[in-house]
């Protein structure tokens, strides 16, 4: 490439981050600075993104600071959720938990959403169950909150906890609709489902 502009840059780390080599993400941003082009806010997004699969809290929170004192740039809901993501991934979850309730703005989905992603990775009941309250709020007749706060449950063996959700999630007509599986007769694609005439058959 005879020339690169910021958005050249951000391509680059982009695909770098998104592939999960965040390291060579923050070479190429290195190197971009180094060039004198100047960050947005898609660069740091992405570079939020590299810090949280590799695992760089300190390096990620770093570039946030750096973003809003240095560069004057306002975080979107996206960024406020990558950082979540990687305080969250790392265990932080109380860090996490603290990081939203400092939030100049109400929380929307996607940072509940995180934060319940990464209770469900740590096996943490008590936290995931109020993010996944704040869900219930937002979103009452999405089942993926439901679901992953009764498996955080049942990963503590805390089974009546477990089967209280799913029984809310019932109630609330957000229960998860059944896969089907699709099946090949005599040239003709059929599934399982029981309303189906040849269900017996398949």
């Amino acid at each position: 490439m005879p020339w690169k502009n910021s958005v050249s840059w951000n391509s680059m780390i982009a695909t770098f981050a998104r592939h999960g080599n965040g390291y060579k993400a923050l070479q190429f941003y290195e190197e971009m600075r180094q060039e004198g082009i100047e960050p947005t806010d898609v660069t740091f997004l992405s570079l939020l993104h590299a810090c949280s699969h590799v695992g760089l809290v300190d390096k990620g929170m770093e570039f946030f600071k750096s973003m809003t004192e240095v560069h004057k740039i306002s975080p979107r809901t996206e960024h406020y959720a990558c950082v979540v993501d990687m305080l969250g991934r790392k265990g932080f979850l109380n860090e996490a938990k603290t990081f939203i309730e400092g939030f100049p703005m109400k929380p929307g989905v996607l940072i509940w959403q995180a934060l319940l992603g990464a209770c469900s990775i740590h096996g943490d009941a008590e936290i995931g169950k109020y993010a996944a309250e704040q869900l219930f709020i937002l979103e009452p007749e999405n089942p993926e909150p439901y679901v992953l706060l009764a498996n955080i449950y049942c990963s503590r063996s805390k089974w009546k906890e477990a089967a209280r959700i799913i029984k809310r999630m019932e109630e609330m007509g957000a229960a998860k609709e059944p896969g089907l599986s699709w099946i090949e007769i005599e040239k003709k694609v059929n599934n399982e489902d029981k309303m189906n005439p040849q269900a017996d058959i398949i």
